[in-house]
């Protein structure tokens, strides 16, 4: 069973409601006198993606060699970076001829043991508010330090005020 996609309430001061837009998803996920467990998940800021996303834009152009020949678009550094940083799956397959991977992924293979790294999605429904923090700072951190700058200049040339 798939967990279903978010569903947005309002708290009525005895109950939560769902938003009317919601109302027929709820009714068809939830049934009438079951409990469940209700998770407070805090909305991503949209300006902070778009300021890492700019950043990370920012870090690409200015890659030094060899980095820049490594990774032909940002999404590619992006992904490797949320890898080297821990942000990613790690799937071990044993005596596989071929295993199917995304694009972006890592694979490495020793003693017939293939290691297959793959990051993880920064997708809004992917990753919530802290842990899309926490990816942040790592992957700029990273970035800043490729290309030889602080993570602040990085935040700040992305900005487009450097």
């Amino acid at each position: 069973m798939t967990a279903p996609p978010p569903i947005y309430f309002t708290w009525n001061g005895q109950a939560m409601e769902p938003i009317d837009r919601f109302s027929r998803l709820a009714e068809r996920t939830f049934t009438s006198g079951h409990a469940y467990r209700m998770i407070v998940e805090e909305e991503r800021s949209g300006a902070s993606h778009r300021q890492y996303m700019a950043a990370v834009h920012e870090g690409w152009m200015q890659l030094p060699e060899p980095w820049d020949i490594a990774f032909p678009t940002e999404m590619h550094l992006r992904k490797y970076l949320l890898i080297k940083a821990g942000f990613c799956t790690i799937t071990k397959v044993v005596g596989a001829k071929r295993v199917p991977v995304d694009d972006y992924a890592i694979v490495c293979e020793e003693d017939g043991v293939t290691t297959i790294y793959q990051a993880k999605s920064q997708a809004y429904r992917a990753m919530g508010k802290e842990e899309f923090a926490k990816s942040k700072t790592a992957v700029l951190d990273l970035l800043a330090d490729m290309i030889g700058i602080t993570t602040t200049q990085l935040l700040e040339s992305g900005n487009g005020e450097g």
